[in-house]
Order: C-alpha cells, then structure tokens, then sequence
C-alpha cells in the first residue's frame, strides 16, 4: 500500500497474482583519470614510448576493475577519451596510445586546465610522467590538498632514487625502462 502504480511490476503480477514492486538504487561507477604526460623535452625517445607502455598497462588493468577510464593527454591539442562499462573498447584506446605524438613543453600546462575541468567526474588519478619538476610538483600538491586519491609512475632511465626527489607524494612510483614489468608487478 502506498506505492506508485508506475512502480508495480504488472507482468509479475499477472504471472504470481499478487503485486510486486520495482525497486530502484542509485549505481555509482568509479571514474578514474589516467594522465600522459606528452613532454619529453631532450629525454630519449625510448623513455616516451616506456612511458606510452606503461600507460597501456594501466588501461588494461582497469578493465579489469569494471571502472570508467578517462585516458587525458595532450597532442596538437588537449584529448580525453573514455573507457569501460560498454562506453568503448580497450581496443580502440590502444589504438589511440599507439598514435600519441610527443608534445611541446607548454603541454602540461594544458594537461593540468584540461583535468582541473574534469576532476569533479573522477574518483582517482594515475599520471605517467617523464618529469618531477617545480610546474608538476604544485599541481600533484593541489590534487592531495582537494583530496583526490593519486598514484604518479615516474619513468626513466635508472638514474633516479625516490629519496633525491623533491616533495615527492607517498605514491609516487620509479619506472626504470630497464624493467618496466618488474617495476610494475612490484606494486
């Protein structure tokens, strides 16, 4: 008694003879960002297609975790493109990682506008990155300081110690290209 007459399951009724009520819930769909960054600057070309590698391995990952993933990089312009839950297919997301182009060094400034107009969709962040400067340093300290649960993958070549990083957050991971499914098992 008391129910709306939308909310009664008619077919049910007519097969049990006795009524039956719809229930709803809300579903929440964990939305996670994965960030490329593009700037390799005078690195060496291996390290931006290490980095590429490890991005993928991410992706893939996530597909296993039935989450929303927002793959957000910058190229000639900024790009953000969605996957899981049937939105798209791991496929195509590889084929677009296959295509990134390596960027100019204003590119992250346009990474960081770019996930500052979506961060209110997402749950989490994982960036990739080739770089631990001052420009990077601030914008992963106002992701911890809004509260946005993040994990950093640092790649390069096996010249880098965590401890000689400066203000480098809990879950900032080193990439050493010369075993990067080591590296990332580790985890």
């Amino acid at each position: 008694h008391g129910d709306a007459l939308n909310q009664i399951h008619w077919k049910s009724f007519a097969r049990h003879g006795k009524l039956i009520v719809k229930e709803y819930q809300d579903e929440y769909f964990v939305r996670r960002a994965l960030l490329l960054d593009t700037y390799a600057g005078d690195l060496d070309n291996d390290l931006f297609e290490a980095a590429i590698s490890v991005a993928a391995s991410l992706a893939i990952s996530e597909r296993q975790n039935e989450a929303l993933l927002d793959l957000m990089f910058v190229g000639q312009e900024s790009y953000r493109f969605t996957t899981g839950r049937g939105v798209d297919h791991m496929p195509h997301l590889q084929e677009i990682l296959s295509a990134v182009q390596q960027s100019d060094q204003h590119s992250f400034k346009r990474l960081e506008q770019s996930v500052n107009e979506h961060i209110h969709l997402c749950s989490s962040l994982f960036c990739v990155l080739l770089h631990w400067d001052t420009q990077r340093q601030s914008f992963f300290q106002s992701m911890i300081k809004q509260g946005i649960p993040l994990a950093i993958f640092l790649i390069h070549d096996g010249s880098l110690i965590k401890s000689d990083l400066i203000n480098a957050p809990e879950h900032l991971y080193l990439i050493n290209t010369q075993h990067i499914a080591e590296d990332l098992a580790a985890l």
